[in-house]
């Protein structure tokens, strides 16, 4: 919000900052996380559930990218980041779900319970992913011309901008087409999954 669109955006008294923006996409979320057992019986299966819910994540974050960094254009961007978020509540149980489906998979075709290990598999990809991905951002807006350090004499944190224009860009990238590629490659290993049903 700092940087994209200059600070927090008033809207006829209600401020739109950062937590609250985000606050309608995690309260989306939970919504659609409750939904998604009925959502996967109307669409007849995991895979095929867990596909949809990606795609419309992926359509939304490209369709994020292409509105413009403008303050009027702050209920466009609430509306996005709900649509998104309908995708992520609706497959985020899934893949929980799945977990147990690939530990049943794999006790009755190697004879052998492995459930703690795909459990504890999926719980330190996430822990992988999540220190990847932050490590990610800080040098993607390194390299666009984002400085932060910390000045000696007031112990103060001081950002330096040296491309104004690149930086903005790569944070509405951060947002939008990133998420998209990495639901790319979730399809792609969507489409490896042995468990058809």
């Amino acid at each position: 919000m700092e940087y994209c669109l200059h600070g927090d955006v008033t809207v006829s008294g209600l401020i739109i900052n950062y937590t609250v923006f985000m606050t309608f996409g995690e309260v989306t979320c939970m919504i659609f996380g409750g939904l998604s057992p009925k959502f996967t019986q109307w669409m007849g299966s995991k895979r095929k559930a867990f596909a949809v819910a990606a795609i419309i994540c992926m359509v939304f974050s490209i369709a994020f990218f292409f509105v413009p960094m403008d303050p009027k254009y702050i209920w466009v961007l609430v509306g996005i980041v709900i649509l998104t978020s309908v995708g992520v509540g609706l497959y985020s149980p899934l893949l929980w779900s799945m977990y147990a489906d690939v530990a049943d998979y794999a006790t009755e075709k190697n004879g052998t319970s492995s459930t703690g290990l795909i459990f504890s598999s999926g719980t330190m990809a996430q822990k992988f992913g999540t220190a990847i991905s932050g490590s990610l951002v800080a040098l993607l807006l390194g390299i666009a011309g984002f400085i932060s350090g910390t000045d000696p004499a007031t112990g103060q944190t001081v950002v330096t901008i040296t491309d104004e224009e690149s930086v903005r860009n790569m944070v509405w990238a951060l947002f939008s087409l990133f998420p998209a590629a990495i639901i790319i490659i979730m399809l792609y290993l969507l489409h490896l999954y042995p468990i058809k049903k």
